[in-house]
C-alpha cells in the first residue's frame, strides 16, 4: 500500500509540475491540486500536449475514448487514471 501511495504522490507531483510549466498561474501554492478542474485550465491544444506528456512521462497509451471528464476532470482523476493504466502493464 505504501508503494502505491508513493507512486501516486510521485505521479501527482510530476503532473502538477508539468501543468505549472505550461502556465505557472494554473495551480498556485495554496490550491489543492487534486481538485483543479483541467477542462478550465487547458484549451484543446493544451490538452493534446498534456496527453502527449502523460504518454511519454508514464509510458502509457491513451485512447481517444479515454479522454473524458471522468479521467481528466481533475488532477486527482488524472493520477488515478495514469496509475490504473500503469498497473495494466
Amino acid at each position: 500500500m505504501t508503494n502505491r501511495t508513493n507512486n501516486s504522490t510521485e505521479t501527482q507531483d510530476r503532473i502538477v509540475d508539468h501543468l505549472r510549466e505550461i502556465d505557472p498561474t494554473l495551480i498556485n501554492a495554496t490550491a489543492d491540486p487534486r481538485a483543479i478542474l483541467l477542462r478550465r485550465l487547458l484549451d484543446s491544444i493544451g490538452m493534446f500536449d498534456f496527453i502527449a506528456f502523460l504518454e511519454t512521462a508514464f509510458s502509457i497509451q491513451i485512447k481517444d475514448e479515454e479522454v473524458v471528464s471522468g479521467n481528466f476532470g481533475s488532477v486527482a482523476s488524472v493520477v488515478e487514471f495514469v496509475e490504473a493504466k500503469r498497473s495494466l502493464k
